[in-house]
């Protein structure tokens, strides 16, 4: 009872200085979103993950042109041509750049944890919830691939960005694909629906588990010894604070190995369809048609699941007076998704800036910081032996993220 006043007390104070703070911040993020152009590479040309065979494309390419350079020729090319730009020391502004985006996408995270939380307290229907997250990152989407009029050519109307052709073979090979990111998507809101933010979080970590088991049935893809101990780390770290966290719960747990599997299948099924059939498919066109498709999808189930009651069912949230109600709930409801969707935006924009390493790097200090702020924010805490758990999950995840880029 102690922890459901000081939530809502905080949700209160949060209520009243929320507003200027996140306009701020949501102008500012729609800016750099808007502004930072798309580097990514089509998927396709991506190596695919489930082997290590190389298939034919860009570096086989490179292969035969380096064979037919002569090797006296290489050597004086290498030494007359200056390195590439890309290598050298970044200039101010765009080491600017890519710090405010790092900081917007930590920020954005962790308002998104917290607000969605706010959400599942006041709003107890996790379907439901996971619908409309997709429902307004797709309405944020579709009107960059409408076509619009260019500047000065009244008869040519071009796309922001342009949509892959799609077939009906194409639309069979991505079902299972969309269901996994459905499936993922639902059960990753069920999580902090049932436990808390810092726990299923911190449950997240174990992602790259299912990752290494399914690259090795489907592919039978064998890792490096540091890849296995980092998931010896995350396990011991998750199962350390499963057992000595007071908010432990079984559901909680249950949903985020769910949404872990789902992702990690996702994330090995997605670039095998797309490396073999939409070459031409960029990363933000592919999660721009799978968030759409995964929409439709869930719309019809969320809708079966909350009618029915099952979707309120076992959540504490049920029994404890709503913060937000009203208009100020429907403005909380459309404020969580929209920084959901700004939240991936701006995380595309800033692995195209940096190295994978560094967005490695980044992305696991982004889930610190979102267990630490939600422990502060609900007035939560973590005994000792918990700390050392989600320190030992956090670090593996680490290791992890930089074993897999250096193989």
């Amino acid at each position: 009872m102690a922890v459901a006043a000081a939530s809502r007390l905080t949700a209160a104070r949060c209520h009243r200085s929320m507003p200027r703070c996140t306009l701020m911040l949501l102008l500012l993020a729609t800016a750099t979103a808007a502004s930072t152009p798309a580097q990514h590479e089509p998927l396709a040309s991506q190596p695919p993950l489930g082997g290590s065979t190389p298939r034919k494309g860009s570096l086989i390419v490179a292969s035969t042109s380096l064979t037919q350079l002569g090797r006296g020729q290489l050597r004086r090319r290498l030494k007359d041509e200056p390195p590439p730009r890309a290598h050298l020391n970044r200039s101010p502004v765009k080491t600017g750049r890519i710090a405010l985006n790092i900081l917007l996408w930590w920020c954005l995270n962790v308002v998104f944890n917290l607000a969605n939380k706010q959400c599942l307290n006041s709003w107890p229907h996790p379907w439901a919830l996971a619908t409309l997250h997709q429902a307004i990152g797709s309405m944020c989407m579709m009107p960059l691939y409408l076509p619009l009029p260019k500047a000065g050519i009244s008869e040519d109307w071009t796309p922001i960005r342009e949509f892959p052709r799609l077939s009906l073979d194409d639309l069979r090979k991505l079902l299972p694909v969309v269901a996994l990111l459905a499936l993922g998507h639902v059960t990753s809101t069920l999580a902090p629906a049932y436990g808390t933010v810092a726990f299923s979080n911190i449950v997240k970590t174990a992602e790259p588990l299912f990752t290494c088991t399914f690259s090795y049935l489907l592919y039978r893809r064998v890792f490096p010894t540091p890849v296995y101990l980092s998931l010896l780390l995350v396990v011991s770290g998750v199962a350390l604070v499963s057992t000595r966290d007071v908010n432990f719960s079984s559901f909680s747990l249950v949903a985020g190995m769910i949404s872990n599997a789902a992702f990690a299948l996702y994330s090995v099924r997605v670039k095998g369809v797309m490396s073999r059939s939409l070459r031409e498919w960029t990363p933000r066109a592919t999660y721009a048609l799978l968030t759409i498709c995964s929409c439709m999808l869930l719309a019809p189930l969320s809708c079966i699941i909350e009618l029915s009651g099952a979707g309120s069912s076992h959540l504490a949230s049920t029994n404890l007076p709503a913060a937000f109600s009203g208009g100020n709930l429907m403005l909380l409801l459309l404020f969580t998704g929209l920084v959901q969707y700004l939240s991936n935006e701006i995380a595309f924009c800033t692995l195209s800036m940096i190295h994978p390493v560094t967005y490695a790097v980044a992305n696991t200090l982004k889930r610190t910081i979102v267990v630490g702020a939600s422990l502060v924010f609900f007035g939560q805490r973590l005994p000792v032996s918990g700390l050392v758990g989600a320190v030992l999950a956090m670090c593996g995840a680490l290791m992890y993220s930089l074993s897999m880029q250096m193989n």
